[in-house]
């Protein structure tokens, strides 16, 4: 598989992960004073189980990390709250509450 590219479409309020130019998949957000809630991740029918879910949450929390490490993360949606749950490393970005 190609490499997936991950996006912020702020017009959105959605990143997206990017195959080849082609949006496969992408998480809906919300943002708050301090806070950026993950809300839904979907991926495109025609890619499902290729990794793009976790692969975008990746990077995702990879980029919060580097780029905004004042926003805490609240994790409603339910596939990114298990990924963060299993990768203790993205854990301090998580909302105390």
């Amino acid at each position: 598989m190609s490499e997936v590219i991950v996006v912020n479409n702020a017009a959105e309020s959605r990143f997206e992960a990017q195959v080849e130019g082609e949006t496969v998949g992408w998480i809906d957000y919300v943002t708050g004073a301090n806070t950026i809630d993950l809300t839904h991740t979907e991926v495109e029918p025609g890619h499902e189980g290729e990794g793009i879910g976790s692969k975008l949450v990746r990077g995702v929390l990879e980029r919060l990390q580097e780029e905004k490490p004042a926003l805490t993360l609240v994790a409603t949606c339910p596939f990114v709250k298990k990924y963060v749950h299993r990768h203790p490393e993205f854990q301090p970005l998580l909302d105390p509450r």
